[in-house]
């Protein structure tokens, strides 16, 4: 009897560890999983903020130009206003 006990005792703590051992193997695999996404995030922010350094460039650029185009619509209203009164 206590032979029968001592095998099913047995048996059940066999059970708990392949248990045990799927549940590490199913958490290392997110694990791995979980660093590549942090890997593709970290990436990303970091396209996010080139892209971002790009557009402020570009509406930077987009302003001197209207300062420009100002500048010289303001010119020509002078050069077009000294004309008229000669």
């Amino acid at each position: 009897m206590t032979e029968n006990v001592a095998d099913l005792t047995l048996l059940h703590l066999r059970r708990i560890d392949q248990t045990q051992t799927r549940i590490l193997e199913v958490l290392e695999r997110h694990d791995a999983r979980l660093g590549r996404i942090e890997r593709d995030v970290h990436e990303m922010k970091s396209d996010l903020i080139i892209i971002e350094n790009r557009i402020l460039s570009r509406m930077n650029e987009i302003l001197d130009l209207v300062r420009r185009v100002d500048d010289h619509e303001a010119r020509m209203r002078t050069l077009e206003g000294s004309i008229e009164l000669a």
